[in-house]
């Protein structure tokens, strides 16, 4: 704690120190006095409780506490109260008026109570409670009220503690409404006269009142509901503050925290409630309001959900039950306010690509999926333009697929699309071993042909028509299957010498995305391009110079990595590529060497079914045919049908389905058509399965792993739309999450969490995640030593799979 004499007043109107220089200097000064007008928020002077009193009892604040009495106008008294009174703190010792700035608690706590109908009969109940120790009693400064300032002992409970407990106390014991601000430690307390101020000046004394026991007390005016944050629960809370009179309006902070939820949720439409919460406080003025709400309304980038105004009411005193401990399984699914974490259904896969997936991840040590989103792209490889499955006579799909795993630097992704496109890479391999056996035979056949022409050549024209003209031969050409040049130019070399299919194999895709016109300056049609390649569109590429290309069926796949920051681009684009492409964003594992190895005798069964299925479907023709028909059972075709209608589509026409999403859940029908055509073909390769019709199994498969790509998608897109402050909670999360899972104010601003810098940054922070219901806030005051606030992780939000390493 400072020393009190160097906040003393600089002010030349000094007359109202006088009592407070003359008190018992023994005595603790624990209490900020700050001297007139309210904008003045620093600490004058430290001053003991009972200087307070007799600040109060002497006759300093007699004229002014008269003037205001008799102001009639709300506005016009509430403006001359701002401006005249002295006013302090009484919480504690504050370097300025703001709860980040609080340097020394006092254990004391200030109610108001306001508009009593019998202000001395009130005095005189409170006095006499058997329960709460009274310190100082005064009336308020507008005569109708009082101040009731009590002793708490914070090592028992927190400070918000004892105003709930309190709170439910008065209410169930007198049915007495106490205005909420006595919840903020900051609050100011405007010191008028009162001759017949009440004051115990035993410090010893603390009767037994026990806060606890009095959290949940006030019953008939609290309800318990489901926590989504949906309309109807706005509807249904702000129906619960009007039947209980409960203001939670208190302080500016809190008023325009309430505006800016309301309009993250409603916009303009906000506006009413806004009014119908303000019109609890004792000063509503619907002008003031309207002015305000215009004002917050103009204003971008706050960051607030509209989940802080559930936790203002939760502060308050209504209870908000959590939706995941009450709500189904299938009716979680359907919130779209939450992401459901899955992990990649392995099993989807036959027993050798399951197996082959599990000991690649064990051994690389990084997620399950960064094998097995390559292993789709590999195997669609195998049957490439050559297949397609058919829904109708007008709707084909072909096994195309846009993947991008989604993660940091540093998490295994590159090794992972090595090993998860193996097959792919060894039949690569050998159509260039091929090529160079080609290449070599070429070169000796052309010499011969040179030698052979030129002889011809010296022949005398009448010689010449006797003699057949060499014939040049053809030169080879690599058919290549993978490449990492993403470029319009590249693609369509390689379907001149590949007509059925290119895989577009790229460790970070960034490079992919922004080589297309939409994401850089200039002209083109990249953008357009790469949309009709994920449909297999005809088209005819035109080459300067050159002659066109005649793309009938054209098969690209694109597979890839993505980190986290660099999503961004998407951002403000609305051009249709962003929903075509499959998003896995697995959590991060610890990193760790493993002694753990592939057997080669998987790496080969793998390769073995993989050129089984490749086998059915190419011939060492050049030029493919028209691709085979696949088609769904009868049975497998109304599962899907009913899929698509009752989950899909009725998923999009959901009010609560977000508008980011929409675009991408018209993709998934397409795809699980082309799931199912790769489980299909995976299981032809290891069991023999017909490739004629998909079957109900496959079909569910291909469902189960649309799912899992739906909640990625949820993730992506969340993030994409997420505000600042939504970036910032998922930061500061995984922080305290590998920390042990708590942390305080101090480890949150010194490692510059989030971005935080200060303590205000930091407690703003911890409140944000407090209101999204991420863990609480626990405010510790050890004996001798200056409290702390404590944020703890709930053990739901935690991942033990974070925990005890760190990331660089």
């Amino acid at each position: 704690m400072k020393n009190s004499n160097s906040y003393s007043s600089h002010s030349e109107d000094n007359e109202n120190l006088i009592d407070v220089e003359i008190c018992h200097q023994k005595e603790s000064k624990t209490i900020s006095f700050f001297k007139r007008p309210i904008q003045n928020i620093k600490s004058n002077q430290f001053i003991s409780i009972r200087d307070v009193y007799k600040l109060i009892k002497k006759p300093n604040y007699e004229e002014i506490t008269s003037m205001l009495r008799k102001i009639k106008d709300p506005a016009e008294a509430r403006n001359f109260k701002a401006s005249q009174f002295d006013y302090v703190c009484f919480s504690g010792v504050f370097e300025k008026r703001s709860s980040e700035s609080i340097i020394e608690y006092s254990g004391l706590l200030v109610i108001d109570l306001d508009h009593l109908n019998d202000v001395k009969a009130i005095k005189d109940l409170l006095c006499q409670d058997a329960n709460i120790e009274t310190v100082l009693l005064f009336t308020s400064p507008s005569g109708d009220g009082l101040k009731w300032v009590v002793r708490i002992d914070l090592e028992k409970a927190t400070h918000n503690e004892y105003f709930i407990g309190i709170r439910n106390y008065l209410k169930s014991t007198y049915g007495i409404e106490i205005d909420g601000s006595g919840k903020d430690i900051a609050r100011a307390c405007f010191l008028p006269h009162d001759d017949d101020v009440f004051f115990n000046s035993d410090e010893t004394t603390l009767k037994n009142f026990d806060p606890g026991k009095w959290q949940d007390q006030f019953k008939g005016k609290i309800i318990e509901y489901d926590f989504y944050s949906t309309n109807n629960d706005v509807e249904k809370l702000i129906d619960t503050l009007e039947s209980s009179s409960m203001d939670i309006t208190q302080g500016y902070d809190n008023w325009r925290t309430i505006a800016f939820a309301l309009i993250d949720r409603f916009g303009e439409g906000g506006r009413k409630y806004f009014h119908r919460i303000s019109r609890l406080h004792s000063e509503y003025i619907a002008e003031d309001c309207d002015l305000n709400f215009d004002k917050f309304l103009h204003s971008k980038g706050t960051g607030i959900s509209i989940k802080s105004l559930f936790w203002l009411a939760k502060n308050h005193g209504v209870t908000i039950s959590n939706s995941s401990l009450n709500v189904s399984k299938k009716d979680k699914r359907s919130s779209f306010n939450e992401l459901v974490p899955k992990s990649f259904p392995i099993d989807v896969f036959p027993k050798t690509i399951a197996e082959f997936v599990r000991k690649s991840a064990e051994s690389i040590n990084c997620p399950e999926e960064f094998i097995a989103v390559p292993m789709l792209s590999c195997f669609a490889m195998a049957m490439s333009n050559k297949r397609v499955v058919e829904l109708k006579k007008d709707w084909r799909e072909f096994a195309i697929f846009y993947a991008a795993i989604v993660s940091r630097p540093g998490t295994k992704k590159s090794p992972a699309l090595n090993k998860g496109t193996l097959p792919l890479r060894k039949l690569q391999d050998e159509f260039s071993a091929q090529y160079l056996k080609d290449k070599e035979k070429y070169e000796k056949e052309n010499e011969e042909f040179e030698k052979e022409f030129q002889n011809w050549k010296s022949l005398a024209k009448s010689e010449r028509l006797n003699v057949e003209l060499p014939i040049k031969p053809k030169e080879p050409s690599l058919k290549q299957l993978m490449t990492s040049d993403a470029t319009m130019e590249a693609i369509t070399e390689m379907m001149i010498n590949n007509h059925s299919g290119v895989l577009c194999y790229m460790d970070e895709l960034a490079g992919w995305i922004k080589g297309m016109n939409q994401y850089k300056s200039g002209g083109g049609n990249e953008l357009e391009m790469w949309l009709k390649l994920w449909s297999a569109i005809f088209q005819i590429i035109n080459r300067k110079g050159k002659e066109p290309v005649f793309a009938k069926n054209p098969f690209v796949n694109v597979l890839g990595g993505i980190q986290p920051e660099v999503l961004d681009i998407f951002t403000g684009k609305d051009n249709g590529l962003i929903d075509r492409i499959l998003f896995s964003f697995p959590d991060e594992i610890a990193p760790m060497i493993t002694d753990i190895e592939v057997p080669k005798e998987l790496d080969d069964k793998l390769i073995s079914v993989f050129n089984r299925l490749y086998s059915a479907h190419f011939t060492r023709d050049e030029y493919p045919n028209e691709p085979q028909v696949t088609k769904f059972t009868p049975e497998a075709y109304s599962e899907f049908k009913d899929y698509v209608n009752n989950k899909i589509y009725k998923e999009m026409m959901s009010f609560e389905m977000p508008y980011y999403l929409r675009g991408a859940w018209a993709k998934f029908p397409g795809y699980i058509a082309r799931f199912a055509l790769v489980i299909q073909g995976m299981h032809f390769g290891e069991e023999r399965k017909a490739l004629e019709q998909i079957d109900l199994d496959s079909l569910n498969k291909a469902i189960e792993l649309t799912e899992y790509f739906m909640e990625n998608a949820k993730k992506v897109y969340a993030r994409l739309n997420s505000s600042k402050t939504d970036r910032k909670i998922e930061l500061a999360e995984r922080w305290i999450n590998r920390n042990g899972g708590k942390a305080s104010l101090r480890d949150i601003y010194n490692n510059k969490v989030a971005g935080c810098k200060n303590m205000k940054q930091a407690k703003s922070l911890f409140e944000e995640m407090v209101s999204r219901e991420l863990g609480v806030m626990n405010e510790h005051c050890p004996k001798g030593a200056r409290a702390t606030i404590i944020f703890v992780l709930d053990d739901k939000v935690s991942n033990p799979r974070e925990k005890n390493y760190n990331f660089y």
